[in-house]
């Protein structure tokens, strides 16, 4: 699970991208500083230098980073008064105590959850604004029962957004949720599937669809701010699309190419440029998809949970987000995070039968 083989010459030389973004909830990336802000297994916050892996600072005073701006960081904190979802303010270089706090109200039956539980699911994300931090939550609520009922489970969805000030933590809940898209790009979204291009989205300064001609995948690209169209990216026969970079900067597309010794699938990923429609790099990793950026020379990206076994027994590597040299194939460093997925125990899917009647 180390090593990774590289397929052709590294060229990922453009500067990195100054805006903050997520790799995945709760994984904030900070290209200014080169810092990446992660939860931890131990329910706190650490602070890594993304060349190296080294840790710079860990904190409990919060638990989900969610943003980063100047020299501070949104965070979710663990639990919170009743019927609201607790934020902290953080200092990037002394983050032992929260500059402030915020109390974000929630309705009735919302819980403001990091970890999973059964039947229960919560997301908050975060982005400042002119208007001061936005705060927006997402919850799923869903009956869980060992008994049959007649059709699909009952799910309750609720949302809302609001905005803390970062001088005072004053908090305003917003009566809708603001939408980032700009009207532009929505427009040529709406303009480009009337006209048969099948199912376009966005990604960073892109349009993007996917076409099929032969045996090779095409990715169609249009400039998200003008709906222009730009050159197709071609990919390679065999290849088909995987996912984009965090930053919205690159698309990985990939293909399997048989398994390690430990009987783990591998896979071929081809990395393109989307501004410049070329491809930046090749590697060889053990997953078809993955969230995923690319800093420098490196591949960083996200390894989901995974067991196999070796001679000494089985192995069960945690959810984690590495670092790979693509240009040597050596993992550089891995980090675990904190798995906040409901994996178990279930309420059985079938009920079980009846007891049979004794006459």
């Amino acid at each position: 699970m180390g090593a990774v083989a590289v397929k052709a010459e590294v060229r990922l030389k453009g500067a990195a991208p100054a805006a903050s973004y997520a790799l995945v909830p709760g994984v904030i990336v900070d290209p200014v500083r080169g810092r990446a802000y992660l939860m931890n297994p131990r329910h706190g916050i650490d602070a890594i230098e993304i060349s190296s892996g080294k840790k710079i600072w860990s904190t409990a005073a919060a638990s989900k980073p969610l943003a980063v701006f100047n020299d501070q960081i949104v965070a979710q904190m663990e639990g919170g008064a009743p019927r609201s979802m607790a934020i902290a303010l953080l200092d990037v270089n002394s983050p032992a105590k929260p500059i402030l706090t915020a109390q974000v109200p929630l309705p009735t039956g919302v819980t403001a959850l990091i970890d999973e539980a059964i039947g229960l699911r919560f997301s908050a994300t975060a982005r400042v604004t002119q208007d001061g931090i936005l705060v927006t939550w997402q919850s799923n609520r869903q009956t869980v029962s060992g008994i049959a009922r007649p059709g699909p489970p009952e799910v309750s969805r609720n949302s809302g957004a609001a905005l803390i000030d970062p001088q005072t933590g004053a908090v305003r809940t917003l009566a809708e949720i603001p939408h980032d898209e700009s009207g532009t790009v929505a427009k040529t979204i709406q303009r480009l599937a009337a006209a048969g291009v099948e199912r376009p989205w966005r990604v960073g300064d892109f349009i993007l669809a996917v076409a099929v001609r032969k045996d090779r995948t095409i990715i169609r690209r249009w400039d998200a701010a003008n709906g222009k169209p730009i050159a197709e990216i071609e990919l390679e026969p065999g290849f088909g699309l995987g996912v984009n970079s965090a930053d919205g900067r690159q698309i990985a597309a990939n293909k399997p190419d048989g398994a390690d010794a430990h009987g783990v699938r591998r896979y071929d990923w081809e990395i393109y440029s989307l501004k410049a429609g070329t491809r930046a790099a090749s590697v060889m990793i053990p997953t078809s998809a993955a969230p995923f950026f690319t800093w420098h020379t490196l591949l960083v990206y996200v390894s989901q949970p995974l067991g196999y076994r070796t001679n000494g027994g089985w192995v069960q590597a945690p959810l984690a987000i590495r670092a790979v040299e693509i240009k040597t194939g050596a993992e550089v460093w891995k980090r675990p995070l904190r798995d906040t997925r409901y994996r178990g125990p279930f309420v059985p899917a079938h009920p079980p039968q009846a007891p049979t009647r004794i006459p």
